[in-house]
């Protein structure tokens, strides 16, 4: 349950824009749903990144799964509501002719795995619960199936389902722009001025590395996934809340590549009707391969996740695999299905910010830090700042659900779900908020 923090009828023009600081898929749901409750109320609302365009990260590079299920217990009611969310718009599009969510390539996604010689649903190196076994005739035409293995289905579609991730991000960016919402790219916030008694607080904003934007700010929300930490200490120098990122962060390699015949190489179409995504974990204890269609005849593969150092990555643009990684991971590919570099279409290197507790931080960060600081009251502070990062592999899963809880919170509504499990874990209050710690 949200706690009381502003009626939405007492945000004016006058107090200067929202700005989310992230223009990954937490940023813009986040923005969509802000800007559908206050819809015709004229409160601006900026979505900044530093980097050249919207979803360049893990958002924009992810397979576009979704679905209710593989959470543990305290986020899967936020799973449910995401996949809810996605579900509703792809209803909505397909009873309007021309919607434009039709471009998403929203699909039922059935999940399969397969074993090496025995159906063993007790596998440790499966991400979700097996269903049940299946016969290795339901596995997709293009994986190159042995005799040997043995299958297992994990869902059959009815509750998973499939968009094109950059594709999906760019109709949100086109539905926010439509609602009224600015973005900016190249856009670094640098620094922030708050002054006690004043209704707004100003946002400096460095655009392309050298003009200078000052933006009146009375809310500010930091989504800006493995950056927020560091984000939020460049801001607020002197408030020592010690964000943290997990010691070990999750990066993983991928190649999207055309659908072609398991044994001769000749082109194939992928399920017009849904995507399938196969897990392959089982099959070696050194391999950590899945593989995953689009209806358009495009396949997905994602390698083992690398575990680095918990330190703030490059901006995504700066984030590239290394022909090694590629070598090793399209060798690892060729053993499951035929792959021509005539038919490379893409690759990348996401980083997924995971923080200590293991669920995504999303609450607002108390006043008193920010009334400590400019010794004065928590009611003349004049910022409330948000903050909502942390999603590990979930982001693109957990993106629209998680828009619309942060949207709850900051209007002061009632939450969708129990946010107690994604609140600020301060381990310390000394000094009104200052020296706090997050565990």
């Amino acid at each position: 349950m949200a706690g009381p923090l502003r009626q939405v009828t007492a945000m004016t023009n006058a107090q200067g824009p929202t700005v989310i600081l992230g223009a990954g898929i937490i940023g813009l749901s986040t923005a969509y749903h802000l800007a559908l409750a206050l819809r015709g109320q004229n409160n601006p609302i900026l979505v900044a990144d530093p980097s050249s365009g919207i979803c360049l990260g893990a958002s924009g590079q992810c397979e576009g799964a979704l679905g209710e299920f593989g959470f543990d217990e305290q986020v899967q009611p936020l799973g449910k509501l995401s996949y809810k969310l996605y579900s509703e718009l792809a209803a909505r599009a397909k009873a309007v002719s021309g919607h434009a969510f039709r471009s998403v390539g929203y699909s039922p996604l059935i999940v399969h795995t397969v074993f090496s010689h025995k159906y063993d649903p007790s596998n440790p190196r499966l991400p979700y619960p097996v269903a049940g076994p299946e016969e290795l005739s339901k596995l997709p035409s293009w994986l190159r199936v042995q005799d040997s293995w043995k299958g297992g289905l994990i869902n059959d579609g009815s509750t998973a389902a499939r968009v094109d991730p950059p594709t999906f991000c760019h109709f949100l960016q086109d539905e926010c722009e439509k609602l009224g919402v600015e973005f900016l790219t190249y856009a670094e916030a640098v620094r922030i001025d708050q002054q006690a008694g004043e209704e707004v607080s100003t946002l400096e904003l460095r655009i392309g590395g050298s003009e200078i934007r000052q933006v009146a700010c009375r809310n500010l929300i930091i989504s800006a996934g493995s950056w927020s930490p560091a984000l939020f200490s460049r801001l607020f120098p002197s408030v020592d809340i010690n964000l943290r990122l997990a010691p070990k962060q999750h990066v993983q390699t991928w190649l999207r590549f055309s659908a072609e015949d398991a044994t001769d190489g000749k082109s194939v179409e992928t399920d017009a009707e849904a995507c399938h995504q196969v897990w392959l974990s089982p099959l070696d204890e050194n391999d950590d391969i899945h593989i995953s269609s689009f209806t358009n005849g495009e396949l997905y593969a994602a390698g083992a996740l690398e575990r680095v150092a918990g330190k703030t990555p490059p901006l995504p643009e700066n984030v590239q695999p290394s022909p090694k990684e590629l070598d090793e991971l399209e060798e690892r590919v060729r053993r499951y299905v035929y792959l021509d570099k005539r038919r490379m279409l893409n690759n990348g290197k996401a980083f997924m910010p995971a923080v200590p507790q293991g669920r995504p931080i999303m609450d607002r960060v108390p006043p008193e830090i920010f009334a400590s600081r400019m010794n004065s009251s928590k009611e003349g502070h004049s910022l409330d700042v948000f903050l909502s990062f942390g999603h590990d592999l979930d982001g693109f899963t957990l993106g629209l659900g998680s828009g619309k809880v942060m949207a709850e919170l900051l209007l002061a509504e009632e939450s969708s779900i129990d946010m107690s499990p994604f609140k600020l874990p301060l381990k310390d209050q000394r000094q009104a908020g200052l020296n706090c710690t997050i565990l």
